[in-house]
């Protein structure tokens, strides 16, 4: 295997070489025939690097013109590809190339989705290098769920974004299912607090127990944060609530750890915020192996609290649940009293 990658490499390039070499005509016809191959986009890479981003037949080839049109739509229409190609340029440090490339109606919506596409670390680090270096500052959305990007590829990211990244805004932020461990904990909060995320989506990874994740509900404008099925540990969990009580500018809405670890010693901490915090409006902890003790635990909290909306229990038995059925209609009650219309509902599931 390793023979063969290097003689493929060498065929690419020894390639690349004879076309950088050819006249302008029969450059073009040679990219038009073939550099929708992925065999041949290494070798298309290469050409640009080659010819340091200067040769006209490319220039022409993806340019916007009466006969070129429809060619550069079909090229600039998948995004990964949009991605490597604007490497490539930028490399080539061809800045006209570069603006065109990001100004593709692909990313006409400011959104990246490449959700369910296998990343490498390297796919990672052009994504990275097109985040920071492309014309677009203010994203709505990277979608990376389900790319596999593991604990490498969150660094990858946290370098470009963070390091590397002094002006870039991104909206949402979905990294679920992507083998994300403890290890990219510390990653994710900075990523988050850097480019001002208002919505994370971790579903479904493995974070397991750390410390880390906290710091972004300190300083970041995180308004929504869906950790759904991470294997938190309770430890975890008594860090976020501990770091959401104690900060000033919290302005976390929704917080979902459904389907966790977390056992009754995080009830304590989770009642104390519930007293004091102001932002929370919807919290999900239900499939998670907390008593009905717990649960007791917390609506007596809530009795300081007017504005919490949703609070989603576990399925606990039909008299429990009748008891903290009877004491949310009694915090309803006291709400009113004060002049608060605020509901609460407490679903189980």
């Amino acid at each position: 295997m390793s023979f063969n990658f290097i003689h493929f490499s060498i065929q690419e390039f020894l390639a690349a070489h004879c076309v950088a070499n050819l006249p302008p005509e029969e450059e073009t016809k040679i990219l038009k025939k073939h550099f929708w191959s992925k065999f041949h986009y290494n070798m298309f890479s290469m050409y640009i690097g080659l010819t340091k981003g200067q040769r006209s037949s490319f220039r022409q080839f993806l340019a916007d013109g009466s006969t070129q049109y429809l060619i550069a739509n079909k090229f600039l229409a998948e995004q990964k590809k949009c991605i490597y190609l604007y490497k490539c340029f930028y490399e080539a440090g061809d800045s006209e190339m570069c603006k065109y490339i990001s100004e593709a109606p692909v990313f006409s919506g400011k959104a990246i989705n490449l959700r369910g596409i296998p990343l490498l670390p390297s796919d990672v680090s052009c994504l990275g290098l097109f985040l920071v270096k492309s014309h677009i500052k203010e994203w709505k959305k990277l979608d990376l769920l389900s790319c596999n990007i593991r604990d490498v590829g969150c660094r990858t990211l946290h370098r470009a974004l963070v390091v590397h990244n002094d002006s870039v805004t991104i909206e949402d932020i979905h990294l679920s299912s992507n083998s994300l461990t403890s290890v990219s904990a510390d990653y994710i909060s900075e990523i988050a607090i850097s480019c001002k995320v208002t919505l994370l989506y971790l579903n479904g990874n493995v974070l397991g127990e750390t410390n880390g994740l906290s710091q972004m509900l300190n300083n970041a404008a995180i308004e929504e944060l869906y950790m759904h099925g991470n294997k938190l540990h309770t430890s975890t969990a008594i860090s976020l609530f501990k770091a959401l009580r104690t900060s000033t500018n919290a302005k976390l809405k929704i917080l979902s750890l459904m389907y966790n670890d977390i056992y009754d010693e995080a009830g304590n901490e989770i009642g104390e915020t519930l007293k004091v915090n102001r932002s929370l409006e919807c919290l999900w902890i239900n499939a998670n192996p907390l008593s009905g003790k717990a649960a007791l635990s917390i609506m007596d909290a809530l009795k300081f609290n007017n504005t919490l909306k949703l609070l989603k229990l576990p399925y606990y038995s039909y008299n429990l649940r009748k008891d903290i059925t009877r004491e949310a209609n009694n915090i309803n009650k006291s709400r009113i009293s004060q002049g608060c219309y605020v509901d609460l509902c407490v679903d189980f599931q």
